[in-house]
């Protein structure tokens, strides 16, 4: 019986992980990683796709990191594009 609130969902995460077609947590959330093929990697010489860092309180202003103009957001970018 779980204690918490927090063992609570995580019984019931794993309730409702073991009905579907998942075997385990780990393998629900590694299938919404979003990973590239490696040509696609080499073909972007190894860069980023989305010149974006986390910083939700400066969203939408712009940055120099070393000699790459950066945005600075909320990782919302990223997401839209992909999703």
């Amino acid at each position: 019986m779980p204690n918490t609130s927090a063992d609570f969902g995580l019984v019931a995460l794993q309730a409702v992980i073991a009905a579907s077609s998942y075997r385990s947590v780990e393998q629900a959330v590694a299938s919404l990683a979003v990973i590239s093929h490696s040509d696609t990697v080499r073909q972007a010489g190894c860069r980023p796709f989305m010149r974006t860092v986390r910083n939700a309180a400066r969203s939408n202003q712009f940055e120099e990191r070393g000699d790459v103009l950066v945005v600075l957001d909320h990782d919302k970018g990223p997401t839209d594009t992909f999703l």
